[in-house]
């Protein structure tokens, strides 16, 4: 899908698929989210959207199933979430670590009066 670059301080590049109703959005952070069941009236309006940042804060996030995209530069693209993705052994390590964490205990100390 061939994507064009925006004016917008939270998103980089948006591209859209009329025939799947597919719209990507790359992120300054290199992260590229896929939507999937994505109507062409509200891609247009999106594109129309004086916020671009607004539009997909309120109108697009949480109101269409999505997924992030892993490129490996190769030869596929990888969904978030298999277990192959570098992104869930991130989230699995996080997760193993909170999991391990001790409750932290805090110092008191004494105020020096000079």
């Amino acid at each position: 899908m061939e994507r064009k670059a925006i004016k917008s301080g939270a998103i980089s590049e948006v591209g859209y698929a009329e025939n799947t109703q597919t719209l990507e959005i790359l992120f300054p952070s290199g992260a590229l989210w896929r939507y999937d069941n994505f109507p062409k009236e509200e891609y247009e309006a999106f594109m129309r959207a004086e916020s671009a940042g607004h539009f997909f804060a309120v109108a697009i996030r949480a109101c269409y199933p999505s997924h992030r995209v892993h490129t490996d530069g190769f030869t596929h693209e990888m969904k978030c979430g298999d277990p192959v993705c570098w992104c869930a052994k991130i989230t699995a390590s996080s997760r193993e670590e909170k999991q391990n964490a001790k409750p932290g205990k805090t110092k008191k100390t004494k105020a020096v009066q000079s």
